[in-house]
């Protein structure tokens, strides 16, 4: 076995880690010993590395709501004359489906963004 497994230098991380250093920095000061080798080698000796803990950087707040989530309630009922089939779809509209087995479209102007007009996605995406 090499001389990077000694005693000497077991202990020499034992007191490293015991005054706070990282893994990273007993590997900086030893030299000879990756940061993944000095933790291994602390594992296997019961050595407990606390390290300096950095302070980190808040998480951008999330959006609110999502768009569709803000427009304002759709009092409209989808009546089946307004509903369109498979193959009268075109890009720019809502693809929600309606019925079990025949389905029929919404055919609404989609949402920017979504497969959905904004009442469509309310039904499918909704809040829990």
């Amino acid at each position: 076995m090499s001389s990077v497994h000694s005693k000497e230098t077991i202990a020499s991380i034992a007191k490293y880690a015991e005054n706070g250093l990282s893994g990273l920095q007993i590997a900086a000061i030893i030299g000879t010993m990756s940061r993944s080798a000095v933790i291994a080698l602390g594992r296997r000796n019961k050595i407990h590395f606390h390290g300096v803990r950095t302070e980190r950087k808040p998480r951008e707040p999330r959006m609110a709501k999502p768009p569709y989530m803000q427009c304002e309630p759709v009092a409209e009922e989808i009546v089946p004359a307004d509903l369109i089939t498979f193959e009268q779809l075109g890009p720019n509209t809502c693809r929600f489906p309606y019925g079990d087995r025949d389905y029929l479209f919404c055919g609404k102007p989609k949402f920017e963004g979504l497969p959905y007009c904004a009442k469509c996605c309310r039904i499918a995406f909704r809040e829990t």
